[in-house]
């Protein structure tokens, strides 16, 4: 599925279906549909959402908050903590993915966009994945003309995407 998405983007040039899109309501439908991995794993997740709508393609925007839930759930620590933070102002939206898991080496972090990369598996034994989730967050983010910083450490990884707000 992530290969097509990959093609879809890298090859057609007007597929996005843009419309008003409800940040809030996209990722606490979201932070609800993953609640049952939240508490199989102990986690506890806390968020703060502000009101906010922009232009965008929904279904992309949604690719891309599941994918970086998603990691923080999977590559979190038993009884870690995310937090998710959506702050809205005239001009920028900034969505942050923050958890306590097991980090990201930092001669590693100007690597985890590339298509295929996996952060070394002696570290996340037993965790399954292609490589390409943040590839295609990238590229997403990228067409809506916004930006995604991370910043990891042993204590966890920040991820933190910036949008116009038009």
């Amino acid at each position: 599925e992530q290969l097509l998405v990959l093609t879809k983007l890298d090859h057609e040039e007007d597929f996005m279906q843009v419309s008003k899109v409800d940040l809030k309501e996209q990722l606490e439908t979201l932070i609800t549909s993953y609640g049952w991995q939240i508490e199989d794993k102990g986690l506890m997740i806390s968020y703060e959402l502000d009101e906010c709508s922009v232009l965008g393609d929904s279904a992309l925007f949604n690719m891309v908050w599941d994918n970086l839930l998603s990691n923080a759930i999977k590559y979190n620590v038993d009884g870690g903590n995310i937090e998710v933070t959506l702050e809205c102002s005239d001009e920028k939206v900034v969505i942050s993915v923050r958890d306590s898991g097991v980090g990201i080496p930092a001669d590693q972090l100007s690597t985890i966009f590339d298509r295929f990369y996996r952060v070394d598996e002696s570290r996340t034994p037993g965790i399954k994945g292609s490589g390409l989730g943040l590839s295609i967050v990238k590229q997403i983010v990228g067409l809506h003309a916004g930006t995604i910083d991370v910043s990891s450490d042993a204590s966890g990884t920040l991820f933190k995407v910036r949008l116009d707000n038009r």
